[in-house]
């Protein structure tokens, strides 16, 4: 049977099959989101895949868990080896190639790009193709992590080219629908807000993990104040500003100690940077995790220097964990503010107000179990695939097709 164009319906005599695009499967926030969004698709009665590439991230920060859990579900990862993070013109192409063949083959009722890289690979390939349905979800946009004008100014182009090619673009925060509309990528209409959702009952069993053992282990004293982060070594994630709070809350606080969960390509700087500061022995980077949970049980308080975010889904599995949290005011950060007492921002850079709310937060024990923040239900992870659901319902609609998944 044909693509939309040539009056192509879905009349129920298969589910609507709808293909999420990705540049890799690294560790990730936005690679933890459209797993879960892809397994609730699924139950929800969608054929739903996942198109990535194998090689498009970095060895050292891939994830061994998101993959088997698309598979335990029954969700197909589709590698597309030629697409990369990096401008590679001849691979960039063999990527368009590639996936316009797999969605030629496949007749893709809608395709849903993540990522900056998969969303202009993908949305051209997708378009190309013919596929009826084309989504992006914006959790960041290229532009705004460039401080250099003329790349700025080129990345700003080239989205708001591919808003052309899009029917709806989700973004995780309303700063990022400003920040896009701020740069004439996309009209007003074509934004939806959809967050980033988790299972609180991931953070069910937390208060039984055995969070003093893990202190033992990292040689951390019983009484010692812990601050701690969750992020990506690299510059959007302001690494150096980080160790600059820290040095200050050290300074200040004999017994305090410093876990940095994570990794990336700042690494080697940023441990140049701790032995520089002559804090090895109170600074632990323990590298990349795939379950973090237990190290936010070690947390006196997580701490988030990023210049440039949508909105960090790692601060909101702290809230679910009842961590006091300090963060810079990027991207959707203070769109938590209502329902997270326990959330502090400040200005980016702002190392002595970053640093004093530490240190203000450090002073004072909590109860993790009265601390930890109930969700707003958009922020569930049934109600996201549920959105979805409604979304590509609505699309299917507008263009007059027949959107009819099955019995989940």
């Amino acid at each position: 049977m044909e693509m939309a164009q040539a009056g192509r319906n879905i009349d129920g005599s298969r589910p609507p099959k709808v293909f999420h695009v990705l540049t890799n499967m690294d560790l990730g926030g936005a690679q933890t989101s459209v797993a879960l969004i892809a397994i609730g698709l699924r139950r929800s009665g969608i054929d739903v895949r996942v198109v990535s590439s194998g090689l498009g991230g970095r060895k050292s920060l891939r994830s061994q868990r998101l993959p088997g859990m698309l598979s335990d579900a029954d969700v197909p990862l589709i590698d597309i080896s030629a697409m990369r993070r990096d401008i590679v013109p001849p691979l960039d192409y063999s990527a368009i190639l590639a996936m316009r063949a797999l969605f030629l083959r496949e007749k893709p009722d809608a395709v849903h790009t993540h990522m900056t890289k998969a969303g202009l690979l993908g949305r051209l390939a997708a378009r190309s193709a013919g596929v009826p349905i084309v989504v992006h979800s914006a959790r960041g946009w290229a532009f705004q992590d460039s401080l250099n004008r003329l790349k700025q100014e080129l990345y700003a182009f080239i989205e708001r080219g591919l808003a052309r090619k899009t029917d709806r673009i989700v973004a995780v925060s309303e700063s990022i629908i400003k920040e896009g509309l701020e740069f004439g990528v996309g009209s007003p209409n074509q934004y939806q807000v959809i967050r980033s959702g988790i299972d609180p009952a991931y953070f069910d069993s937390f208060a039984s993990l055995d969070n003093h053992n893990l202190r033992k282990q990292l040689g951390i004293p019983a009484t010692a104040r812990v601050v701690g982060t969750v992020m990506g070594l690299t510059s959007k994630k302001s690494p150096k500003e980080f160790l600059e709070v820290c040095r200050v809350v050290l300074a200040a606080m004999d017994d305090s100690r410093v876990v940095v969960v994570g990794d990336g390509e700042l690494r080697l700087e940023f441990e140049e940077t701790i032995r520089q500061m002559g804090l090895g022995k109170r600074i632990l980077l323990v590298g990349l995790k795939e379950d973090v949970r237990p190290f936010l049980g070690v947390f006196d308080v997580f701490l988030l220097t990023s210049r440039w975010e949508g909105l960090p889904r790692v601060l909101i599995e702290a809230l679910c964990a009842g961590v006091p949290i300090v963060s810079t005011d990027a991207g959707g950060v203070s769109e938590l503010l209502p329902f997270a007492p326990d959330l502090s921002v400040a200005k980016a850079g702002s190392i002595e107000h970053l640093s004093g709310l530490v240190l203000e937060k450090l002073s004072f024990r909590i109860d993790r179990n009265c601390s930890r923040v109930k969700l707003p239900e958009e922020f569930h992870i049934e109600h996201v695939v549920r959105e979805h659901v409604r979304l590509y319902s609505q699309l299917s609609s507008e263009k007059g097709l027949s959107w009819k998944p099955s019995a989940g």
